[in-house]
């Protein structure tokens, strides 16, 4: 060593304490690189070669051993941690509403941490507390928690113990009913999932009885050969919840039992004191105020009249049916007669194996169908349908009469065989008129008449049939008509709400126009959903990258922005090419997700490029993009899958 040069052992002092032998380090230089003799920083008894020169101020050294080296890999991570969040921000400031559902860290090692301490893309796993059920508690790192929630909710892939088959029945002390076969399979089986089934003993025959859910089992007494069947046991839920037929006025007064007026073969079986009000499964005759006898549901004949004498049921057929009646008293007539399909013949053919037949009017042996342009033309908009019916009560021996309303074609065909009768552009508002004509084709000897003796009959069972007991949907939910239009609404005035008519509705949102049936949108309304935009199930112009994020166009292609921004929503998992840095931080285009995109746009606004990471596929250089780009106007790349596509 130089006589001017000073010794490790005056420089580096601090160090001296871990040096085996002091001495030596008189006699050292201190930027040499001779090798000293050390103590572990971490035990006593270990020991380390270490350079001199590479000693400094904050330097950790440790010899081999696991928990010395374990100890040493913290410390450098708790640095590391405290770089990053004096940087960037902790966990805690930038996501506090996670944070609070934070309970802490598993490992012993971190448990003095908290997420005021780590930064936002953590690897520690930490325990955090479901924010729906209380005793849902899962294991997360801080990172993962920013894309994922509690695996022990339904979705998730995890199974509380709490949540399984076992601990429901045992709860319920029903568990000795369960196959010892099948109780640790009941462990790995939630309570309300249909598969898979378990084998259950009758809870009152004791007897063995086929596979089912856990949910199935706790609804009923018992199986289907016992008096507690399942049938029976929802029976009584549903009369114990909404009361039964004898306790709804006009249920009790139409329901068909022991009366002196209920023929046998329309009488049910079952007091009206045992059929539940709104039971929607067992069918029961009814009969209304003008003596027609309808098979239906309590629930279905609580909100509808009948249909032989509803609103659906014309003015005009009224008038035709009861004048009929009046003059021919002998004729056979009946008004709205059906079909069921499995009432028809095998020869005709059922539309649908749930769709009856039906005729407006039946005179003897001719079937008379009356046609307005709204429902055959603006609804419908399928001669078909009519010429198809036609087809099905021929083949059931009926001559067909239409009475078609101006405005629509004939429904019969140029090479037709066997025509029907039919009047053309007529008045349906001219009732006396299209009697004649019906009048001139049935009976061709009897005069036409000039006055109608039963109308003062007809427009009250008319009248009748229009105070129904339906509610329609502007009446229903008032607040949905601002969804449609004017005309629109005025046909929601008349239509319930499990009607099948198609319509057009607006927005207020977002503006968007989309067709859907009454039904469908009821449904829909009732489960609070909004918009198919609003609910992104649908993109358009109003919700789409374009719009909501223009920002992103700096980033993503110009090919893509231009051919595919008006398709693309901000939460789509679609693989677009961005603007970023590879590994060697050269500018290149790399293959990612947009939804991963938009949220590292909205975690950090000034974001220029997109780093090359294992979440990013593979680099395309712009040689690559020029060679697959067609024209300069539509890049070939599948959005889909994120690859190129070939030529």
């Amino acid at each position: 060593m130089r006589a001017n040069c000073k010794s490790f052992y005056d420089v580096k002092y601090k160090f001296i304490g871990h040096l085996v032998e002091p001495e030596e380090a008189k006699y050292v230089a201190a930027g040499a690189a001779t090798k000293l003799n050390c103590f572990c920083q971490f035990c006593t008894d270990g020991r380390v070669l270490k350079v001199a020169n590479s000693i400094k101020d904050g330097t950790l050294f440790c010899c081999e051993k696991k928990a010395c080296q374990q100890q040493r890999a913290d410390i450098v991570a708790a640095r590391r941690q405290n770089t990053i969040v004096s940087g960037k921000g902790s966990f805690a400031a930038l996501h506090p509403q996670l944070a609070n559902e934070f309970l802490g860290f598993v490992d012993e090692r971190h448990q003095h941490l908290s997420l005021a301490q780590v930064p936002e893309h953590c690897t520690f796993d930490g325990l955090w507390q479901c924010q729906t059920t209380t005793y849902h508690q899962y294991v997360l790192s801080p990172s993962d928690r920013l894309n994922y929630g509690c695996g022990f909710c339904p979705g998730g892939t995890q199974l509380h113990p709490l949540d399984s088959a076992f601990h429901f029945l045992k709860e319920n002390g029903w568990l000795h009913y369960l196959h010892e076969d099948d109780i640790e399979r009941s462990k790995q089986v939630r309570v309300n999932t249909n598969e898979p089934l378990l084998h259950f003993n009758c809870r009152t025959c004791a007897e063995a009885r086929q596979p089912s859910n856990t949910y199935t089992f706790a609804q009923a007494d018992g199986c289907t050969q016992c008096r507690g069947s399942y049938q029976k046991t929802i029976t009584k839920r549903q009369l114990k919840k909404s009361g039964s037929v004898a306790d709804n006025p006009y249920l009790v007064s139409t329901y068909c039992f022991d009366q002196p007026w209920a023929p046998e073969k329309y009488r049910n079986k079952t007091p009206p004191s045992d059929v539940p009000a709104m039971d929607n499964r067992q069918s029961y005759w009814w009969r209304c105020n003008s003596k027609h006898f309808d098979l239906r549901t309590p629930l279905v004949q609580s909100n509808r009249r009948c249909n032989k004498c509803s609103s659906a049921t014309s003015k005009l057929e009224h008038f035709i049916y009861h004048e009929w009646q009046v003059r021919f008293p002998d004729d056979d007539i009946e008004l709205r007669k059906k079909w069921k399909p499995h009432d028809l013949p095998k020869h005709v053919k059922p539309i649908h194996k749930k769709t009856t037949l039906e005729a407006d009017l039946i005179i003897n042996t001719f079937a008379i169908e009356f046609d307005g342009v709204y429902f055959h033309l603006t609804l419908n908009n399928k001669l078909s349908n009519d010429q198809d019916k036609n087809k099905r009560l021929q083949a059931l021996g009926f001559e067909v009469i239409r009475i078609r309303e101006t405005g629509l074609k004939t429904t019969n065909k140029d090479n037709s065989e066997d025509p029907i009768i039919e009047f053309l552009d007529v008045d349906l508002t001219d009732h006396l008129s299209i009697f004649n004509k019906i009048l001139a084709v049935i009976r061709p000897d009897e005069a036409p008449i000039d006055t109608f003796r039963s109308e003062k009959a007809a427009l009250q069972a008319f009248l009748e049939g229009k105070d129904n007991n339906v509610t329609s949907v502007s009446e229903l939910y008032p607040e949905l008509l601002r969804y449609t239009s004017h005309e629109n609404a005025k046909l929601l005035e008349r239509l319930s709400k499990s009607a099948h008519e198609s319509m057009e509705w607006h927005c207020p949102t977002c503006h968007y126009i989309w067709p859907q049936s009454i039904r469908h949108r009821m449904i829909g309304w009732d489960a609070g959903v909004d918009s198919p935009a609003c609910c992104r199930q649908t993109v358009w112009t109003g919700n789409s990258i374009a719009t909501t994020h223009p920002s992103l166009e700096r980033l993503i292609h110009p090919l893509i922005w231009k051919n595919h921004a008006d398709e693309l929503g901000a939460w789509q998992d679609k693989w677009v090419l961005v603007k970023g840095q590879n590994k060697a931080k050269q500018t290149v285009w790399l293959q990612f997700e947009l939804y991963r995109i938009v949220k590292k746009i909205e975690n950090s606004p000034e974001l220029v490029f997109i780093k090359q990471t294992n979440q990013v596929r593979p680099v395309i250089t712009d040689e690559q993009i020029t060679l697959y780009a067609k024209d300069s106007e539509a890049l070939l790349f599948d959005l889909q899958t994120g690859k190129i596509k070939e030529n």
